[in-house]
């Protein structure tokens, strides 16, 4: 299967450059601080002296039924169409998309490209499904639930970031939750507004 491009009619037409990301992370003086000179040693100025993992939900409703919500989020080669730090992704292999399938692909994020191999670890169809990084220098765990509502679906993504953010892997998980949070809505407004276009029943 063929790595999926970005096309012409996907949402946003380039991925966010450098300074643009950082516009994005509408940081405050407390972050900027942080991504400027680096963490305070635990236990200074506020600071747990644990270190929580990045954590983050949101949901969208979309006006599409859930078999069809779920089918398009199932596929590797969708997530280009919704968010724009994936430059390329697809399917490891053929036959259909089930338990332990893989894909691989390519996101830039702050001026930064790096290759990732996702496992889908959890696969309930049309409901749910779980994919965890197995490959690539972030380790992260993704989580799409669908649910029927009013002739659509709440769609609910919860991502959990161990590590591979870079620069923000020095950033308390607070702050790197409200940058995470807003990625996530634009990503599932993105999601809504495409499968509301593109129908396919």
């Amino acid at each position: 299967m063929a790595a999926s491009r970005r096309r012409q009619d996907r949402l946003g037409d380039e991925a966010p450059s450098t300074s643009s990301s950082l516009t994005l992370l509408g940081a405050g003086s407390k972050l900027a601080l942080y991504l400027a000179f680096g963490v305070a040693q635990p236990g200074q100025n506020g600071l747990s002296k644990e270190a929580p993992v990045p954590e983050v939900e949101e949901s969208v409703v979309v006006a599409r039924p859930q078999r069809e919500v779920f089918d398009l989020l199932a596929k590797f080669e969708s997530l280009a169409l919704y968010d724009p730090f994936v430059m390329a992704s697809a399917q490891v292999g053929d036959g259909p998309v089930g338990l332990g399938t893989r894909g691989r692909g390519t996101s830039r994020y702050m001026g930064k490209s790096s290759d990732w191999v996702m496992e889908y670890v959890e696969y309930e169809p049309p409901r749910r499904m779980v994919a965890r990084s197995v490959e690539g220098n972030r380790d992260v765990t993704v989580t799409f639930e669908c649910e029927p509502l009013d002739g659509g679906t709440r769609v609910t993504e919860r991502i959990e970031v161990r590590s591979g953010l870079g620069l923000l892997d020095k950033v308390p998980a607070r702050f790197v939750n409200l940058i995470l949070g807003r990625s996530l809505r634009r990503n599932l407004k993105n999601l809504a507004a495409w499968l509301e276009s593109h129908p396919t029943t």
